[in-house]
């Protein structure tokens, strides 16, 4: 199973063999507790969402002033409606991921979103074009599995649903 210099830390938080009935977590040179983590995890919310709102602002205000369709129809419900779901996405669930507001179901739209226009670019798109949009989208597909971590709304819901 284990080999090397890994050890395994039991409920006390000594390192101890790996066999030990109540294995907590891996032990190496440095640990990290859950407050690290928690920590981290609102950087990566607040960072990665104030960097998808900033950097797609532009295309916001370029879409709104122009005397152009808005957006293809790829759905079949129409340009506009698709242009308002992609802001409604791009926009408002971000702040609801930065917040930290259900934040593994509002993190997905905003993946998918991002997903959806680096994957659906004509052929000959650059790769810098499309890996931009993958950028955007790493800290939202993160979120989708970690969760918001313990600095967020949801946390502190979970804390006033299970005191200890």
């Amino acid at each position: 199973m284990l080999q090397g210099s890994v050890r395994m830390t039991n409920a006390t938080g000594s390192c101890g063999s790996a066999s030990q009935a109540t294995p907590v977590r891996i032990c190496s040179g440095v640990g990290m507790d859950r407050h690290q983590v928690s920590l981290g995890l609102l950087f990566l919310r607040i960072l990665g969402g104030g960097l998808l709102i900033h950097g797609r602002a532009w295309a916001w205000s370029e879409l709104i002033h122009a005397n152009r369709p808005l957006f293809q129809d790829f759905f079949g419900v129409g340009g506009e409606f698709t242009w308002i779901l992609t802001v409604f996405s791009e926009f408002v669930c971000t702040l609801l991921v930065m917040l930290g507001i259900f934040t593994r179901f509002t993190a997905v739209p905003p993946l998918v979103v991002m997903l959806v226009m680096a994957l659906a670019m004509p052929s000959g798109t650059a790769w810098s074009v499309r890996e931009t949009y993958l950028l955007y989208a790493l800290p939202f597909f993160v979120l989708t599995f970690t969760g918001p971590g313990e600095y967020s709304v949801d946390g502190r819901m979970a804390e006033w649903a299970n005191p200890r």
